[in-house]
């Protein structure tokens, strides 16, 4: 995502969607672009932004612009509609804008939601970049194999032009990713049933726990737990022996983040520590 940046330096403002994964927020701050959040609303499949609301905010800005994406979305497990993805490439291409979409979730979809990939929606004259791996999907991520989709010629060299900045693939990494993809699918079903059943297991505890709202959304093994009642809340489970990742790196100081990706033994001893008043 970094790269996709420094590949456009007259890019100078960065829409990104709020809360999510830190580094949508570090990023444009590292390379030294002005970020605007996309705010994000809690809704049945997630986390979703206005789309009318980002077009007013791109309306405004009359300048270049990027818009960071991420299908499925990291906290909310949002898997975006085709109708929404249709929105997201119409008001790019209105206004010009270079979409950078973060796909590494893709793979990760517990419900019959079908992940519709930026790049198939978007036509390949407009400037697109969609970033996806192997690596979330089978937890591999140490091994840093990632793959940038980019359609259009001028958008794609710019980004190659970069190249002299990137660590390189290495051979075990091109092993391991190849052998996650050919022969790790029954191992991935598996996985998915798994998942299923620890998202219930927390489902099962947000409905005894009134006071905190719980989005799992329809992908990934994050719930984003939220409270109105205190700002403390990353502090107030902690003490209570459960370290989840602090909601203000995502961009909201009163929810954290947890990772459901465990066994279930672990799992249920988390949220039982959480259950003390």
């Amino acid at each position: 995502m970094r790269f996709s940046l420094m590949a456009h330096p007259d890019i100078r403002h960065v829409l990104a969607p709020s809360p999510a994964y830190p580094y949508f927020q570090t990023v444009p701050r590292i390379e030294q672009r002005t970020h605007h959040p996309i705010r994000l609303h809690r809704q049945a499949g997630g986390l979703e932004p206005s789309f009318n609301d980002m077009d007013d905010q791109l309306q405004a800005l009359k300048a270049p612009a990027a818009i960071l994406w991420c299908n499925p979305q990291n906290p909310g497990g949002t898997v975006y509609s085709s109708h929404q993805i249709q929105q997201l490439v119409r008001i790019g291409a209105s206004h010009g804008s270079l979409i950078v979409s973060d796909e590494i979730w893709a793979d990760l979809i517990l419900d019959d939601n079908q992940h519709i990939p930026l790049g198939r929606m978007a036509p390949t004259t407009q400037p697109t970049i969609t970033l996806m791996a192997a690596t979330k999907t089978f937890n591999v991520a140490g091994f840093g194999c990632a793959v940038a989709i980019i359609p259009e010629p001028v958008t794609r060299q710019r980004f190659l032009d970069t190249q002299i900045a990137m660590p390189h693939v290495t051979p075990l990494a091109y092993a391991v990713t190849e052998s996650c993809l050919r022969d790790g699918w029954d191992w991935h079903h598996e996985l998915l049933d798994a998942l299923r059943t620890n998202r219930q297991t927390v489902l099962d505890w947000a409905a005894q726990h009134p006071e905190f709202e719980v989005t799992t959304g329809h992908a990934t093994f994050l719930a984003w737990i939220e409270s109105h009642q205190r700002t403390d809340i990353a502090e107030h489970f902690a003490k209570r022996g459960v370290r989840l990742s602090p909601g203000k790196p995502f961009g909201s100081e009163t929810a954290v983040r947890l990772n459901f990706g465990c066994s279930p033994a672990t799992l249920s001893e988390a949220l039982r520590r959480m259950d003390t008043q």
